[in-house]
């Protein structure tokens, strides 16, 4: 009832009551190709292409995510633009609608006077809008973040489907977690401030949330927080993968306590971030984010500074 009305191009399916139970939950049926299926099959083109079987050249994309490359060949490579890409997604979907209204006309006349054999209609190609898809996925599930307070927290390819009307379905919600509106405003200030503010103000409103370390450095502070609301590209992570980097920030500075309630809405924009990457599109979690950010704490901006520190922290000592 929130994003549907709010987002027309994205259908998340209803739950049948009478066949869902505490343990199993029913829900309608999308028609249309799971995300991570689509890009397996552009992945397969490519490979074809390259020499290399279909097992190849995931390990290598595999390799090239977790040492940077891919990210570094993606800021190198150009990707249409959306409108580039719809257009001639509208211009085959348009010959295909000809052609299958010559084989209905095949099918009905020449076929049952001649005795011929009846032609196979073609099937309209689901056609993957990197710029689309990010930019959407963003948007709603900012928007499930930050206005709603209960969002998905598992929005990877597996669960994003493109559906033959050209809209994006989302399924899925087993790990669904509430925020309140306490939470919400807090890391809309720390999406802006990544997005438009200092390194000082960044790391002085992430230790207000609650984040604590042995010798609270402010480098790994700011550190933490663009990897958890930001970026986690080889220019944040100096070279380095972001695993192997957050576990240097620890030994540089070993990690007390983050704020609580955050761990499901950084791993959402780390999931988008992923599915960029992979897209050719890497992105800035807080950039893209800041608008409902904004919207947000502009709703509330008379709202008293005492109620949004009412913040309990995890220890991680």
């Amino acid at each position: 009832h929130n994003i549907m009305p709010r987002f027309p191009n994205v259908v998340i399916p209803r739950p049948i009551p009478g066949m869902s139970t505490e343990f199993v939950l029913v829900m309608e049926k999308l028609d249309g190709t799971k995300l991570v299926d689509a890009l397996k099959i552009e992945q397969a083109k490519m490979a074809t292409e390259q020499g290399k079987t279909l097992e190849e050249f995931e390990q290598e994309m595999m390799t090239k995510y977790l040492s940077g490359e891919l990210y570094r060949e993606a800021k190198k490579k150009y990707t249409p633009s959306a409108f580039i890409i719809n257009t001639y997604a509208s211009l085959i979907r348009t010959i295909n609608r000809i052609k299958n209204l010559c084989i209905f006309i095949y099918n009905h006349t020449i076929v049952p006077i001649l005795k011929r054999y009846p032609i196979d209609y073609i099937e309209q190609y689901v056609f993957i809008n990197p710029h689309e898809i990010i930019d959407l996925l963003n948007e709603v599930h900012a928007h499930e973040i930050l206005i709603d307070g209960i969002f998905n927290g598992d929005p990877h390819p597996g669960n994003i489907f493109l559906l033959k009307n050209g809209k994006i379905g989302l399924i899925d919600f087993g790990q669904v977690q509430e925020l309140s509106l306490s939470h919400r405003l807090k890391l809309a200030k720390l999406i802006v401030l990544l997005s438009e503010g200092t390194k000082e103000e960044i790391v002085q409103h992430y230790i207000s949330m609650g984040t604590r370390t042995r010798h609270m450095n402010p480098y790994v502070i700011e550190k933490l927080a663009r990897l958890g609301f930001d970026r986690d590209d080889p220019e944040i992570c100096e070279g380095k993968n972001a695993q192997l980097f957050f576990e240097d920030l620890g030994k540089l500075d070993k990690i007390i306590q983050l704020p609580d309630g955050y761990l499901m809405a950084a791993r959402v924009g780390l999931l988008l971030r992923g599915l960029g990457t992979w897209l050719q599109l890497p992105h800035s979690t807080a950039q893209k984010w800041t608008p409902i950010a904004k919207k947000l704490l502009d709703t509330y901006k008379d709202i008293d500074e005492q109620f949004l520190n009412s913040f309990v922290s995890v220890d991680y000592s």
